[in-house]
């Protein structure tokens, strides 16, 4: 738990100080739905969540490369592609668990509260 939490302040910091440059309310917006997606994509084992969330990174990645190399200027800034390409890796996302997950079954505790004192 220590170092789960660690790992996600030092991703938290790592966004808002050396991507983004600033701390905003909405930065990591669609981000858990992305997480939880890796999860079930990967089959809800921790080796095949960190390479799925390796994959959402890489698309990720690449939709910011895309949109660094567009030109600010001239026919394709015309087609107001920034839209679609902010909305490319959630698209990437839901179109891997429609049609690569097939059905995917949780953990059997999933969803019920722990109580140390009950009874198994």
């Amino acid at each position: 738990m220590v170092f789960g939490g660690a790992l996600t302040g030092l991703g938290g910091s790592a966004l808002s100080l050396a991507i983004l440059h600033r701390f905003d309310n909405k930065m990591p917006a669609g981000m858990g739905f992305m997480a939880l997606a890796a999860m079930v994509f990967g089959k809800w084992t921790p080796l095949g969540a960190f390479g799925a969330a390796v994959f959402f990174a890489l698309g990720n990645a690449a939709v910011d490369v895309v949109r660094s190399a567009m030109p600010p200027t001239g026919p394709l800034a015309d087609l107001h592609l920034e839209g679609i390409l902010l909305a490319a890796p959630y698209v990437l996302t839901l179109a891997l668990l429609a049609g690569f997950v097939g059905r995917a079954t949780p953990p059997a505790a999933d969803g019920i509260p722990f109580d140390p004192e009950a009874k198994h």
